[in-house]
């Protein structure tokens, strides 16, 4: 099994919620890189 894929190997139910956990990683990541810059821009 690929570990990059996980368990996304069962299309296509399986592979949507995949691709929207990722989605939802990314998204999160991306909050919290964008509240971290914030919080730099607040306390200077």
């Amino acid at each position: 099994m690929n570990p990059a894929t996980g368990e996304c190997r069962f299309p296509p139910f399986v592979g949507v919620v995949c691709v929207t956990l990722f989605e939802k990683l990314s998204l999160l990541i991306a909050a919290a890189t964008l509240a971290v810059n914030i919080m730099f821009l607040i306390t200077k």
